[in-house]
């Protein structure tokens, strides 16, 4: 069994996410995910966390930390569960306005011994994304991270949501970026992995789009990574 967590400050965003891949997970046929959301809006009290992933000295807000306990409570309990792998989808902004606070949310959860050993030998993925596409991760990963192995076993994604409607857009077309990474060699299991990053689903000719590198990779990374 595996488990797919989605950590964002919106709620419609999430059930969202939740309706796409649970529609792609069936009809792949794919019945051994656990897929759970997770409402974590930092809005409130922004300045919750210091760089290092630990809390601020002086009291954070109940609500905030409602929120990130939610969140702890989550992966703890995958871990517990023994779960085959697990995977983050966290959003960068999760006030919507600070890009440092998805970073030192993982932080905060790496701090905790189980969640950092299943990180570093690859049961525990992350995947950070943003609605933003100007969203600069790099120079975050540098800043929070200082082994380039950790920095490499995070993956960043634009996702492709219409602010005005929380709908996503399907048809935006990419350069489908993970497929030379993250395609799966045999796809008679989980076909839509490689449709997906390639896109032949939303656009014709094999061009990729922005809709299928996000749930392409939140896919290919589950499974095949």
């Amino acid at each position: 069994m595996k488990k797919l967590i989605f950590i964002d400050d919106n709620p419609n965003i999430l059930q969202k996410q939740l309706h796409e891949i649970t529609e792609i997970f069936t009809d792949d046929g794919v019945g051994d995910v656990d897929i759970v959301n997770c409402l974590c809006d930092l809005s409130g009290d922004p300045t919750c966390f210091n760089d290092d992933g630990t809390l601020r000295d002086n009291n954070v807000l109940q609500e905030t930390l409602s929120c990130i306990n939610l969140v702890m409570h989550t992966v703890q309990a995958a871990i517990t569960a023994d779960m085959e792998k697990i995977e983050l989808v966290i959003d960068l902004f999760l006030d919507d306005k600070d890009e440092t606070l998805g970073f030192k949310l993982v932080k905060y959860i790496l701090r905790s011994a189980e969640p950092r050993e299943w990180f570093r030998n690859g049961k525990l993925v992350i995947t950070m994304t943003s609605s933003y596409k100007s969203a600069d991760y790099s120079n975050l990963k540098e800043r929070f991270f200082d082994s380039l192995e950790d920095r490499d076993r995070i993956v960043e994604c634009y996702r492709p949501i219409d602010p005005a409607t929380n709908e996503f857009i399907k048809d935006s077309a990419a350069f489908p970026i993970f497929y030379y990474s993250f395609h799966t060699e045999n796809d008679t299991s989980h076909p839509s992995i490689n449709k997906l990053l390639l896109d032949v689903i939303h656009v014709s000719n094999n061009k990729g789009t922005y809709y299928g590198n996000y749930f392409g990779l939140i896919y290919a990374r589950l499974f095949h990574i």
